[in-house]
């Protein structure tokens, strides 16, 4: 179905791209277009081919809105829209030809007698949709086999434009559209960024939501949760464990479990210039954690990224967990994105789950919200940073949380610095002072290539007492007070990547100090 429409979209953009701004005017404003005698050209095909894919729903036809100088449409545009739509449907179901020859788009070639939607309504109900087989929630404690199963239609709650829909949880766009009635928002109080699972019925222009199967995991009778804003806040108790056996080599994760503690709901931005190896250390990061620790639901947001970063996370996450956009995408759609992740990590906090959500980069979401019409109306401060996108991206950051009686939200992010603009290091003292936990990376271990270049004398964990042992507390102020004096980060460095055990790094720490 993805590739299907994929190819169905591009052909009318194609085709479309080819016609006069006059000519896709009248052909807008025909097949239901709202004010399309005011749009842009490339505005303007994107809400055809989404009125005519069934994406936007059409408006009826009025006098209102600037005038067209000429309102005829030529026919050829309407036969050749339903030849390309043709030409797909018997190329992906070919056992369709005769069915799709069968009906009549249009009355006389000018005029539609039913709106695209309705008229593709045949074509969609034989795409595949994203599917998940729900069993009956207390199937864990019951036969399964007893209780039968159901196909459920899978996605995140949002509202676009009014309307409460469905959309896919890696928040890539699709033709397909299901939209939850508000009788059942309100029965279930569902919120935006809930994951549910539901039955749905053909409406007449999208699938409707008929039945709640589950929300975020759990049946809506059994589903018992506060509000996150409204739960009380606390520092972190909890340890997110990194490195459990000696097999596992990784010196990122030894790092993090015998030096830096993180807790289950901290706020920690990994900072440092740039190329020193911020992102491979969040992508460590989280493929640590994965492999390691059993009971977290681990989401990535990558902003303004690279193909090969988004195609190196993609390796290590389920396709649900990984949001994303890169270079070509509108600043728009990338504080969408922030918010969508934002919003599913929360729902699971607030329901008593333990979330870590990592995020590359929080500079990036900054700038991107700083270009939006949203950030406008306050101060401009340096670097030509406004004053309300310091307030969005501390409002961000500051989400994460461990919530008292259960449940957490865990953010990892990553800040440029001494990049030569004052507005990247007015983001990173903002993001210090809400933070709990700050990584600074180190530019000339980067350059000597040894990664991570942690700089450890740096690392300021507020709290962090709370995370570590009294012995383990012990060990820090004399590794701190002995040790770092003498030998420093690269010597650290060597130790940490020849060592397999905790007890082997200490020992090694104290030889090293008492020679």
């Amino acid at each position: 179905m993805k590739n299907s429409m994929t190819e169905l979209r591009n052909l009318y953009t194609t085709y479309l791209s080819s016609l006069s701004i006059g000519r896709l005017r009248a052909f807008g404003r025909n097949i239901g277009v709202a004010k399309a005698t005011t749009k842009k050209k490339e505005l303007l095909i994107t809400e055809i081919i989404g009125v005519l894919t069934g994406e936007m729903q059409p408006i009826q036809r009025t006098n209102l809105g600037a005038p067209v100088k000429d309102d005829y449409v030529d026919p050829k545009i309407f036969e050749e829209i339903k030849n390309i739509y043709r030409t797909i449907t018997e190329k992906y179901y070919p056992e369709s030809k005769n069915t799709v020859n069968q009906h009549k788009i249009f009355h006389d070639g000018n005029t539609p007698t039913l709106s695209m939607a309705e008229e593709l309504a045949w074509f969609q109900q034989h795409h595949s949709k994203e599917t998940l087989r729900v069993a009956d929630p207390q199937g864990e404690r019951m036969d399964i086999t007893t209780v039968g199963e159901k196909i459920a239609y899978k996605g995140q709650l949002e509202t676009l434009d009014g309307v409460a829909r469905l959309l896919p949880l890696n928040c890539i766009e699709t033709p397909d559209s299901l939209v939850m009635p508000i009788e059942l928002i309100r029965r279930f109080d569902l919120r935006e960024g809930d994951v549910i699972a539901c039955t749905a019925g053909r409406g007449a222009y999208a699938l409707v939501a008929t039945e709640i199967l589950t929300i975020n995991g759990l049946a809506p009778n059994v589903l018992t949760r506060g509000r996150f804003d409204e739960i009380e806040a606390c520092y972190p108790k909890e340890r997110i464990r990194t490195y459990e056996s000696s097999s596992l080599r990784e010196i990122t994760a030894k790092y993090f479990q015998w030096l830096i503690a993180i807790g289950k709901g901290q706020r920690g931005c990994i900072v440092g210039p740039p190329k020193t190896g911020k992102t491979c250390l969040l992508y460590e990061l989280t493929k640590t954690i994965i492999s390691t620790t059993q009971d977290l639901d681990v989401l990535a947001l990558l902003i303004d990224q690279s193909p090969e970063t988004v195609s190196l996370f993609r390796k290590i996450l389920p396709a649900e967990n990984l949001v994303y956009t890169t270079y070509d995408d509108e600043p728009e759609r990338q504080v969408f994105v922030a918010e969508f992740l934002l919003k599913r990590a929360k729902r699971l906090a607030e329901t008593g789950r333990n979330v870590v959500l990592f995020v590359d980069s929080l500079s990036a979401l900054a700038r991107a919200f700083n270009d939006t019409d949203a950030s406008l109306g306050g101060k401009t401060l340096s670097g030509g940073m406004e004053s309300k996108t310091i307030y969005y991206i501390k409002k961000y950051f500051g989400a994460a949380r461990c919530l008292e009686g259960g449940g957490s939200l865990t953010m990892l992010g990553t800040a440029s610095c001494q990049t030569g603009n004052p507005a990247d290091d007015l983001i990173c003292a903002e993001l210090s002072a809400v933070g709990n936990l700050e990584i600074p990376l180190n530019e000339k271990l980067a350059i000597k290539r040894l990664y991570p270049a942690i700089d450890l004398a740096k690392v300021k964990v507020k709290q962090g007492e709370l995370l570590s042992s009294d012995k383990e507390e012990k060990f820090y102020r004399y590794f701190f007070g002995r040790y770092f004096p003498q030998f420093g980060l690269e010597m650290l460095y060597e130790l940490v990547q020849s060592s397999t055990t905790y007890e082997q790094f200490t020992k090694k720490i104290i030889d090293a100090v008492e020679k």
